[in-house]
């Protein structure tokens, strides 16, 4: 799967189609953050290689991918609002 590809599917389930909430970069740093910790909690080695995650996450693992990567982005949404108060 490419990362683009997973990349457009959480943008998607963030209602964010038009990249107007989030940009390119902060839901790929939100997906590899995803990828590290799933990959560690599932004991299974998912890598990026030239903008492809191998091995092909399929099914559950890759439904954990996109609700980890929302997570993320989540977080990172709160941290800028919290700190454009400031």
């Amino acid at each position: 799967m490419l990362l683009s590809d997973l990349i457009a599917d959480l943008r998607l389930d963030l209602s964010d189609p038009g990249a107007s909430l989030f940009e390119d970069q902060t839901l790929e740093r939100c997906v590899r953050k995803a990828l590290f910790r799933v990959s560690r909690d599932l004991d299974q080695s998912l890598t990026v290689t030239a903008g492809e995650i191998t091995p092909d996450p399929t099914g559950e693992v890759r439904e954990l991918l996109v609700i980890m990567a929302q997570i993320h982005a989540c977080l990172a949404a709160c941290r800028t609002e919290s700190i454009s108060k400031y």
